[in-house]
């Protein structure tokens, strides 16, 4: 599996419906090769408040001249393709550039995803504090330009690595599908985004979904999202409907229905 590290930096919180992404950087890796690495600041996100340039010393006037969000993933989008996304945190960047992604038009994403957040939680339980900035210090990582994207991209990189000793891409797929399941609904919450997104506008989806006692084997679900709550999401397709548990999803897909001839 492709595995592409990400992080955004923003203008405030998710739940501040005026937030937007004002940096992106990514790190594309197929096995123990980079295949594409970009950073770049976001034009477009309004006003950065000072309280946020205090942290990670982006201002308004530093992104004027950059590509908008909706430019720079016209120009990454095919590096994310069929990719496991990692995050630090995974539903809040994937949150805010979903977010993003729907303001200006675009489908929000639903790849498969990797939480290190979650990662950590789950190996070193006995841990006081999992914010990135402690990890890398517990973990012996340079952590160049902390709250910056690029900076954040590496030091997640470098902590997962001495984690398990090896990239992540290094793993094989069964490993990194039983990976994709930790955090449950709280590191992915971002799937609900596309799911809604193609119930309103009535568009197919196919839904990988691990099966109950574990996560090494997928299977999918393909058709129409007809309700969605916090818990489930019931999809139709052919007069047959399969509710499935948001717990058990791993990723989401438009996909196009072939008519019958």
């Amino acid at each position: 599996m492709k595995i592409a590290y990400l992080d955004v930096e923003t203008s405030g919180l998710l739940r501040d419906p005026e937030a937007r992404v004002v940096e992106w950087a990514l790190s594309v890796w197929d096995g123990d090769v980079e295949v594409f690495r970009g950073e770049s600041l976001v034009a477009g996100g309004g006003i950065i408040p000072e309280e946020v340039s205090r942290i990670n010393g982006i201002t308004t006037e530093m992104t004027v001249g950059y590509p908008t969000f909706k430019e720079l993933y016209g120009e990454w989008k095919n590096h994310l393709t069929k990719a496991v996304l990692v995050a630090h945190n995974l539903s809040f960047d994937l949150g805010m550039m979903n977010r993003d992604l729907i303001r200006q038009g675009e489908a929000p994403l639903g790849n498969p995803g990797i939480d290190s957040l979650a990662l950590f939680r789950r190996m070193k339980p006995d841990l006081s504090s999992y914010k990135l900035t402690e990890l890398v210090r517990i973990m012996g990582v340079l952590h160049d330009n902390p709250h910056r994207a690029m900076g954040d991209v590496n030091a997640m990189r470098g902590i997962l690595t001495k984690l398990f000793e090896k990239s992540l891409s290094s793993h094989d797929d069964g490993v990194l599908r039983m990976w994709c399941g930790w955090g449950g609904t709280s590191s992915h919450r971002y799937h609900k985004d596309l799911l809604s997104w193609s119930r309103d506008r009535d568009l197919a989806v196919m839904v990988e979904r691990s099966f109950p006692g574990g996560f090494l084997s997928w299977g999918s679900v393909g058709g129409k999202v007809v309700s969605l709550d916090g818990e489930s999401v019931r999809i139709e397709a052919g007069g047959e409907e399969s509710t499935l548990s948001l717990q058990d999803v791993m990723s989401v897909e438009l996909v196009q229905i072939q008519k019958k001839e």
